[in-house]
């Protein structure tokens, strides 16, 4: 029943109360007037009878009517006050979501969870722990704006202690857990553990892709627990951030699966020619570093092919572990490696070189391989050419140093023409000679997959 209502209810039963009443006195007055003397008698009478309709007619209506429209009243504001809540809430979801959308990376992702902390929760310290991409442990995720030094609330201690999601209780039941009181017995141990005053806590989960993958952790002291409204709050920003991060996650991963090689991580051919177009472009000349494994047919026939896969990531972190953080390593099918050396001559290019060689063997002798070497030739080129033909030119020089004995360094275009196997097209007219510094006796195997 409305507020409207009860008030048209309780004024049409008082005017039938008044009216049944004045009837009553009426027909008591008839009664006893004619035995009264007095007008003094009359209007005692009168009163007596008036006082006694008035006491009834409160205690059986009017007091019953305030109290109901006094819970009615209560009633409206605190559904109002709901609605409201709800309605903060909801338009808090809809700005987080068009903020958040915005976002093309985790970083700037953050940006937006400090920003939102700053609104809704302006005086609770809150920790957002993450999980890495394995999901095996929680990392506390550094929101901008919130760093050391920033202005806002200051954290009580150092953080939550919990390194798993599986460690984590709210992460375990995928609800948010509040604890009022860190001396309680049923606290969570890592807030008994809280040196300091007593504390108070509230946990609520984040979900990425459906899996518990980390945690929002607010910490106060035990007289200034966090509220329903912030716990409440806490979890439209823990929904929104497990939904976008599992959406940057899954673009991260689908762009990495189509720009990277599966098997040794470093870039596929498609990668690599975007790349050497966009230094191109900017007028940055390169050198190209061919690399490729020697006689790995038989190192995959003799050994297996796990052992090939194997000689083949050894030989990728061979060449990852001896370039510059701006060259560009990829891998273009079977064997086959490129490196791309922004800005370097041709003593730089075969420098990359030989530094890869001499980490394979060290890297050979570390690893469960077998033995085998590489051979490598080195193009280097100016802003104005193009790609296909510096990596041209410098498989035409790997080509070379394959013919000319193997696990060497040829450069393209010093004064003589390219080997030619028997059956191949005519190569170019461009030379290739091996540098003095590359050795002309091959390194002796462990195992003979390098003979012949």
């Amino acid at each position: 029943m409305t507020h409207s209502r009860l008030i048209l209810k309780g004024f049409l039963l008082l005017i039938g109360l008044a009216f049944v009443g004045e009837v009553v006195v009426m027909a008591a007055l008839d009664r006893l007037l004619p035995e009264l003397s007095g007008p003094a008698e009359r209007l005692v009478v009168g009163v007596l009878l008036a006082a006694l309709v008035g006491a009834l007619t409160w205690l059986t209506l009017v007091r019953p009517l305030l109290v109901s429209l006094r819970q009615e009243r209560d009633r409206v504001r605190a559904e109002r006050a709901r609605l409201e809540q709800e309605m903060a809430r909801h338009q808090l979801d809809t700005r987080l979501y068009r903020a958040l959308e915005m976002a093309d990376d985790e970083r700037e992702a953050l940006g937006v969870v400090s920003r939102a902390l700053a609104e809704v929760v302006p005086d609770l310290p809150v920790q957002l722990l993450l999980a890495d991409s394995s999901n095996a442990h929680l990392r506390p995720a550094v929101l901008p704006g919130l760093d050391a030094g920033a202005e806002g609330p200051a954290p009580l201690h150092g953080g939550c202690g919990v390194e798993t999601p599986r460690a984590c209780v709210a992460t375990r039941r995928g609800l948010p857990v509040v604890f009022p009181d860190s001396r309680a017995l049923d606290a969570c141990p890592k807030l008994v553990g809280c040196a300091g005053a007593p504390k108070a806590a509230a946990c609520v989960p984040v979900s990425i892709a459906g899996r518990a993958a980390g945690v929002l952790h607010v910490l106060t002291a035990a007289d200034a627990p966090p509220t329903p409204e912030h716990v409440a709050s806490l979890q439209v920003l823990g929904g929104q951030i497990g939904a976008r991060f599992g959406v940057l996650r899954a673009m991260a991963a689908s762009e990495l699966a189509a720009t990277t090689d599966p098997l040794t991580g470093l870039l596929n051919r498609r990668s690599l020619e975007n790349r050497a177009r966009e230094l191109l472009e900017q007028g940055v000349a390169i050198a190209v570093v061919a690399g490729d494994l020697d006689h790995f047919k038989r190192l995959n026939d003799t050994f297996g092919h796990a052992a090939g896969d194997r000689a083949l990531r050894v030989f990728a972190s061979a060449m990852t572990g001896s370039v510059r953080p701006s060259d560009v390593v990829a891998r273009l099918g079977g064997e086959e490696f490129v490196v791309l050396v922004p800005g370097a001559a041709v003593e730089g290019a075969v420098a990359v070189a030989e530094r890869i060689r001499a980490t394979l063997r060290e890297a050979i002798g570390r690893a469960s391989v077998p033995a085998f070497t590489a051979s490598f030739g080195v193009a280097v080129g100016s802003a104005g050419e193009r790609f296909e033909d510096l990596l041209k030119m410098a498989d035409q020089a790997l080509y070379g140093a394959k013919t000319s004995g193997r696990d060497r360094v040829v450069v393209a275009g010093e004064g003589q023409s390219s080997p030619r196997r028997a059956g191949d097209a005519e190569l170019p007219a461009q030379a290739t000679q091996e540098l003095p510094s590359s050795p002309r006796r091959r390194i002796a195997p462990q195992h003979d997959v390098d003979a012949g």
